[in-house]
């Protein structure tokens, strides 16, 4: 049964899976469709832990790894539906002033990484997941975990050995060539320290066009010249510690051109693009039928007379997830989930070359003279303009996690090698660029259909930026709107929402969720009653707040559930008794239960004086007022 896992909504339909951990703890990040929990295991000190999920927790006497271990076999074991990302990475994956030992950490590392290699071999069946993120002691521990997963649904493997003081060897990897039977792999390595034995090991790889179509190498230092080893010039990315190398690679085998029309509906893209059909568009409707973005857009860059019978056709996406995130003032990592679960993400740079000239990159394609927003927006057109079904989640993130210093512990040391690559960010210049950006954002939506999507997710503090971009949402699809606080460190800064909440948008969702930054608008001001599900973080909640909630939520035919988590209470207690005697009153915490108008309904309120109040609708079932007609039956 668990520990934790009991407290899931949902048990086996994860579509995205975090795990993040540092010496002291374990967070955990769920998501399925519309609903995003969050599980924090924590050592307490006397050999027990804790572990916490809203307003769930427990205390355990055991090691909070071994806690979570057997959750983590709970949650692996039950998923039944194929799984978009999976991580499990050192929670100060950005953070390098952070101090921690580093020998202790590769023994919760190892724990880890052999329970969640348990937990997949437990299976009855292979674990599908499209992405994946790992942070290991060395590649053998990373390899462990691909081994056991379905080769013919990964398509990105992400590891990193960046915060790692020593060298890593990852002649491992190399195995990856059998395991894979020639599907097409993403490959993104990131190292703190480039050895030459490994520089070996990657130009294997680059041999192995059946196995990658793509290789990313990001590091911060090397043991030799890479740009004679390779050939190439590597490029520094502004704002981050990392240098990096991209290579595309490209299958050098020609495909042989079919003379069957019929079979073109199921070949091959490479067997379609050797025919001239291909440029007939009643045959390359039937045929991008079949194809979804990637595809589409691999197309595209064939000929100028394919991409005009594409265009002129403008097939359909099918694009199940996007998202857009600023994690440096310099670069933007935008990712795509297909409906078949193939995953693609991209980083977009902007700098200067060694001449000095001013250009954005992505991949080894260099743009000179562009800018950053133009380039990504323009992309994110092309790739949605034509998307007609509904986007499961549509996530901006303005988090900008490169850009920061950890200036929230004053007592962190400084990093011991600083070369002056990465900057130090304000908020007010954040907030440009942010704005900047979303600007240019609000342009491009304007100039397309307003996006379908269920869930609209939005990493900022800022009002503006946020109405740019739900002002252009479909207001008929949209369905769960949250705002989430986008940074790694402090900035002490509210959220308004009294100009979102006139939005049609707003008016039309059914949950919100903005729990994780403060709302500075009054609980009557930002019209929420419309909702069936609302959990939000406020400023100041007065009396006559939760009065004006209990009245008109009773009105309410599709109300379900409201937690408003309170920084400031002012509490007029001459109000609060228009209420009614509470049904029960501990310390600081009250109980109220009022009937639904024609209904067997509760509305059940519990209010706790120094952090929060939740409103429920219950059934008369799950009441003590049923419980007292049985016992006198």
């Amino acid at each position: 049964m668990g520990h934790a896992y009991q407290w899931l909504p949902t048990k086996n339909n994860f579509s995205s899976m975090e795990f993040l951990y540092d010496s002291r703890s374990i967070t955990v990040k769920l998501d399925s469709e519309n609903i995003h929990t969050e599980l924090i295991y924590k050592d307490v000190g006397g050999g027990s832990m804790s572990v916490e999920s809203g307003r769930n927790s427990l205390t355990v006497a055991n090691t909070f790894f071994n806690v979570f271990c057997e959750d983590l076999e709970l949650i692996i074991v039950n998923q039944k539906t194929p799984t978009i990302d999976l991580s499990l990475k050192y929670n100060s994956y950005y953070d390098e002033t952070r101090e921690c030992d580093e020998v202790f950490l590769d023994f919760i590392t190892s724990k880890l990484f052999d329970c969640l290699e348990k937990s997949l071999k437990s299976r009855k069946d292979l674990f599908q997941v499209s992405l994946l993120v790992l942070e290991p002691v060395n590649m053998d521990q990373a390899m462990s975990i691909i081994q056991n997963l379905d080769p013919f649904k990964l398509s990105l493997v992400e590891t990193s050995f960046s915060h790692r003081t020593n060298q890593v060897n990852i002649d491992g990897i190399s195995s990856l060539i059998d395991w894979n039977q020639g599907r097409k792999l993403e490959l993104n390595m990131y190292f703190g320290s480039m050895s030459a034995e490994n520089l070996v090991t990657i130009k294997h790889l680059l041999k192995q066009s059946s196995t990658f179509h793509k290789i990313e190498i990001y590091y911060k230092d090397s043991d030799d010249n890479l740009d004679l080893s390779f050939d190439v010039l590597n490029q520094q990315l502004d704002c981050s510690v990392f240098q990096q190398f991209i290579f595309t690679l490209r299958n050098q085998e020609r495909d042989h051109p079919r003379n069957e029309v019929s079979g073109f509906q199921t070949s091959s893209i490479d067997a379609i693009l050797s025919g001239k059909v291909s440029r007939n568009p009643i045959i390359m409707e039937s045929v991008l039928k079949n194809l979804e973005c990637f595809d589409i857009q691999r197309l595209r860059k064939t000929s100028s007379g394919i991409r005009r019978c594409v265009d002129y056709i403008k097939p359909e996406p099918h694009i199940k997830k996007c998202s857009i995130e600023f994690d440096s003032i310099n670069r933007i990592v935008t990712s795509i989930a297909q409906k078949n679960g193939l995953f693609k993400k991209v980083r977009y740079g902007e700098g200067k070359d060694i001449t000095g000239v001013h250009n954005v990159h992505c991949g080894k394609t260099t743009m000179e003279g562009e800018d950053l927003g133009r380039i990504v927006l323009n992309d994110f057109k092309i790739n949605f303009e034509h998307q007609k079904t509904c986007l499961d989640e549509f996530y901006v993130n303005f988090s900008f996690v490169h850009a920061f210093h950890n200036r929230s512990n004053p007592n962190s040391r400084p990093r011991k090698v600083d070369n002056g690559s990465r900057k130090k960010v304000d908020y007010d210049h954040v907030a440009s660029l942010t704005s900047e950006f979303t600007e240019k954002m609000d342009q491009c939506l304007k100039s397309m259909p307003p996006v379908r999507v269920r869930n609209l997710v939005i990493g900022s503090v800022n009002q503006e930026d946020v109405f740019r971009i739900l002002s252009r949402i479909d207001p008929v699809f949209l369905k769960v709107i949250e705002i989430r606080y986008p940074f790694k460190v402090n900035v002490e800064n509210c959220l308004e929402v009294d100009k979102i909440c006139h939005l049609n948008q707003w008016k039309s969702a059914e949950e919100l969720i903005i729990n994780s930054v403060t709302i500075s608008t009054g609980i009557q001001e930002m019209e929420i009653t419309h909702f069936a599900s609302v959990d939000i973080l406020v400023e100041t909640i007065y009396a006559e707040d939760i009065v004006y909630l209990k009245t008109e939520l009773l009105q309410s035919s599709n109300f379900k559930k409201f937690k408003i988590i309170f920084s400031k209470l002012t509490l007029d207690q001459s109000v609060l008794l228009s209420l009614g005697e509470p049904y029960r009153s501990d310390g600081y915490t009250r109980i109220w239960y009022f009937r639904f108008p024609n209904s067997t309904q509760y509305l059940h309120i519990i209010f706790h004086s120094e952090r929060s109040v939740v409103f429920n609708r219950v059934e008369f079932e799950n009441t003590p007022f049923f419980e007292h007609i049985v016992q006198n039956e």
